[in-house]
């Protein structure tokens, strides 16, 4: 479990050029993996989930 569990911190490494600034801090911070840790969200649930994809012109065609 340790050996992927450092496969997975090097390819989040690997991907921060690619990742938002906050998205990438978020997945490689501390704290994210201490279960002890109150900000931890392992075994957390999620109570809403909202996406949202702004569209503009005459059929809705403009998407960002």
């Amino acid at each position: 479990m340790q050996a992927r569990f450092k496969a997975y911190q090097k390819e989040l490494r690997s991907q921060e050029k690619r990742m938002p600034r906050r998205a990438y801090e978020f997945a490689t911070a501390e704290w994210h993996y201490e279960h002890n840790d109150p900000r931890c969200p392992h075994d957390a649930w999620v109570d809403s989930l909202e996406v949202s994809e702004p569209s503009s012109g005459e059929t809705n065609e403009v998407r960002s």
